[in-house]
């Protein structure tokens, strides 16, 4: 009797053996299943197409206010669209790139992602019409938006603090964190001088702020080829952007606006050749 026992003792335990192996194999293949039927890539080219849609529609119409005139919103279109393919990166995002164990973590980036849509919508029309004289708001009315993403950005972010420590890259979280409250406080002169509350700061000033953002991605992230030039571009950008607008320099719009479009063009070829890493996908993760 206490050998049929000890039998059926080992062939359980043998049972529970190659079970939990399928279980292991099961959990550990399963993200690279769900990967493989992430629209993702095609969602992103999508995001870049309408931002260098904008950008060229922007371009032309300062290029060629003397000659053609249509209605402001039409130039909008691209970023409207572009507000609502957030929603959907934020939920095949949810959807293929975390565990089907961790609920909480998908309602999160699910929610955040409806968040940030209807936050740039009202971004996005709120501009318009400040734009075409439809309304008379303070600019700082206007991109008030803004920070209410940015509130929930922090909430984001600190949900995301586990996942960062897990990854040994704190350093890359504080990093994170600093560039976009450095970000924030150049909007935030931005909209007071164009309110007329700061009429004797210069653009450059305001601008400074993102240079340095720019400055610290060069110094902090990956350093592909591609991303290097992307930033570089950026920067120039910026740079000129603020001669221009303090008047220091005349040039055309176009030849501020048009490496804007090319940076985003590389951005397609590169996600497009698969060459653009994913963001780590246990930074989200408790």
């Amino acid at each position: 009797m206490a050998e049929e026992e000890e039998v059926y003792d080992e062939e359980d335990a043998l049972l529970y053996e190659k079970s939990m192996v399928r279980k292991h194999l099961y959990a550990k293949g399963q993200p690279a299943v769900l990967k493989a039927y992430s629209n993702m890539p095609s969602v992103m080219i999508a995001m870049l197409l309408c931002l260098a849609l904008f950008l060229s529609m922007l371009s032309a119409r300062l290029e060629l206010q003397d000659y053609l005139k249509w209605p402001a919103f039409i130039d909008f279109m691209p970023l409207f669209i572009l507000s609502c393919l957030v929603y959907i990166a934020a939920t095949d995002y949810a959807a293929t790139r975390l565990s089907t164990q961790l609920p909480l973590g998908r309602v999160v980036i699910i929610g955040s992602g409806l968040l940030g849509t209807l936050v740039l919508l009202l971004l996005f029309a709120f501009i318009c019409l400040k734009l075409t004289g439809t309304v008379t708001w303070r600019w700082a009315i206007v991109i008030s938006p803004f920070w209410v993403g940015l509130f929930f950005m922090q909430l984001l972010l600190v949900f995301t603090i586990p996942g960062f420590i897990r990854m040994n890259m704190l350093k890359t979280f504080f990093a994170v964190f600093v560039m976009i409250w450095m970000t924030s406080f150049s909007a935030l002169l931005a909209a007071l001088k164009l309110d007329g509350v700061l009429p004797g700061i210069h653009w450059w000033v305001v601008l400074l702020p993102v240079c340095a953002v720019l400055l610290g991605q060069l110094a902090v992230f990956d350093k592909q080829p591609v991303d290097v030039a992307c930033r570089v571009t950026l920067l120039v950008c910026a740079v000129l952007l603020a001669l221009r607008l303090d008047g220091s320099v005349k040039f055309h719009w176009a030849t501020l606006l048009l490496p804007l479009v090319c940076v985003s063009v590389l951005k397609i070829i590169q996600i497009s050749l698969g060459i653009d890493q994913d963001a780590p996908e246990s930074c989200v993760r408790y």
